[in-house]
């Protein structure tokens, strides 16, 4: 059967591809490689894991928290990606607002404490720029330090930028101005 398209139909081209890989598949290749590492225990160690390679992918999107010590989380290392977008750096992760991802990181690490198995998320946040809003996804897995308790946290963030309201109206304004309202075709915006 042949699809012949209508004369009336636009001709749109495919949305561009916007990350190099699903975000879903990172948080769950991040979560088989902590199962791999767990010999039957209830956490891998932290020295074991540690050692492994970590894909570019999945380390760009990472971030290990230490939680040695009580009442302070201590980055010790953040993923290019999650730097650039997030504004993290190596160092305390101090207070921060709910929206943000610091502040997500610093909740989520209290619940890990209490589970102690992997914890998977979504959250809406904002960027380090306090303008862009985003759909974050991932997955925080806790490591076992030398005695075998909590010692630090493994996060592997992916995110989906939203339209903000002033970019979602300026969008609807550029469509209005090339699709009539009463319907029919669309006027050429370029002729």
């Amino acid at each position: 059967m042949r699809h012949y398209r209508s004369t009336y139909e636009p001709c749109f081209e495919l949305p561009p591809r916007l990350a190099a890989a699903n975000e879903r598949r990172l948080a769950a290749n991040a979560t088989m490689l902590w199962q791999e590492h767990c010999n039957g225990g209830a956490m891998p160690p932290l020295a074991g894991y540690a050692r492994a390679a970590l894909p570019a992918e999945i380390a760009a999107h990472s971030v290990l928290i230490d939680l040695r010590v009580p009442g302070t989380l201590w980055l010790e290392t953040v993923g290019s990606r999650l730097a650039a977008v997030f504004g993290l750096a190596v160092g305390v992760l101090s207070d921060a607002p709910d929206h943000t991802l610091a502040g997500w990181l610093r909740r989520a690490c209290v619940a890990l404490g209490d589970t102690m198995v992997p914890v998977p998320f979504e959250a809406k946040l904002a960027a380090s720029d306090g303008e862009a809003r985003l759909l974050a996804r991932g997955v925080l897995l806790p490591l076992a330090d030398v005695n075998g308790s909590l010692g630090v946290a493994h996060a592997v963030v992916t995110w989906k930028e939203l339209l903000t309201a002033n970019a979602t109206d300026r969008l609807r304004c550029e469509l209005a101005a090339v699709w009539p309202a009463g319907g029919g075709q669309p006027r050429d915006a370029f002729g």
